[in-house]
């Protein structure tokens, strides 16, 4: 499994954007746990979703970023940040993969997900 766009991709087009959608950098919950570890938000996102043993591959053209994003490494979350971060589950799709399913794709909208969408 890997997390595509796990900080929820906020610089992507506003054509693929959704109005109500929350900005998961922003979030109380995740700041909380930054200012707690001395982290940014973006870091405790990585870190979370690599606990949970997901591959995280952020995508950034900023060196300054990229050595912070690498720095996620060296953050400890404890079993209370987990599952107060797991608390935020939406089962929102940021990116939907919509266009994977172009007509002529071996891939349906169903066997992306698996669960509801």
């Amino acid at each position: 499994m890997t997390a595509y766009a796990p900080l929820g991709s906020g610089d992507r087009p506003p054509a693929l954007k959704s109005e109500d959608e929350p900005s998961l950098l922003q979030n109380p919950i995740v700041i909380e746990t930054a200012n707690k570890n001395h982290c940014t938000p973006a870091q405790v996102l990585i870190r979370w979703a690599m606990e949970r043993g997901t591959s995280v591959i952020p995508k950034t053209v900023n060196p300054d970023r990229l050595a912070e994003n690498l720095n996620a490494l060296d953050i400890s979350l404890s079993p209370e940040d987990m599952q107060s971060l797991a608390s935020l589950d939406q089962h929102r799709r940021y990116i939907r993969g919509n266009f994977w399913t172009a007509p002529g794709s071996p891939y349906t909208y169903e066997n992306l997900w698996d669960e509801a969408v």
